[in-house]
């Protein structure tokens, strides 16, 4: 058994479709590229996410990209976006520019994807109460926040492979 599919095993993985669809909430023009916001289903759970296209012929390489975790749980994708937060986090929209297509996810507990929280302001210890819970609630579960990560992260490759 290869390594990835013992981890695959030990982490308890579910399958994912190698191409998943998504739907276009909307699209807006950022010069040298499109920002769209997107959503979609990985086992379930719907994530939301920014999907950067350049402008131009194609084909184009593609990237996840991924945004921190750290106590300001109000910013996810909009930050790797350039749309909030810290500009050294900005590199989505850098890759963008440098010819990427980017697909950058909210994580659970993150901006669209807290619970009782709207947009990306700030609710800082509702925020870490329910990431908090949602950890209890994964170990009690089997649905740990590690695979679920990972298997979100499956999710946005499949959706760049559509």
């Amino acid at each position: 058994m290869s390594v990835i599919n013992r981890m695959s095993e030990i982490i308890g993985l579910a399958p994912i479709s190698d191409k998943i669809e998504f739907i276009c909430d909307s699209v807006v023009d950022c010069d040298a590229y499109t920002r769209s916001k997107i959503e979609y289903l990985v086992n379930g759970r719907n994530i939301p996410a920014f999907l950067l296209i350049p402008k131009g012929e194609g084909p184009f390489p593609a990237v996840l990209v991924n945004h921190q975790h750290h106590s300001q749980r109000n910013w996810g994708k909009s930050e790797v976006c350039g749309l909030v937060g810290d500009p050294l986090q900005d590199f989505g929209s850098k890759l963008a520019r440098a010819g990427f297509v980017v697909i950058a996810p909210d994580a659970i507990c993150f901006e669209e994807r807290r619970v009782n929280a709207v947009g990306t302001e700030a609710n800082h210890k509702e925020d870490e109460w329910n990431h908090f819970l949602a950890l209890c609630h994964g170990i009690l579960t089997g649905e740990t926040l590690a695979k679920i990560a990972i298997e979100d992260a499956i999710g946005a490759v499949s959706v760049l492979k559509a």
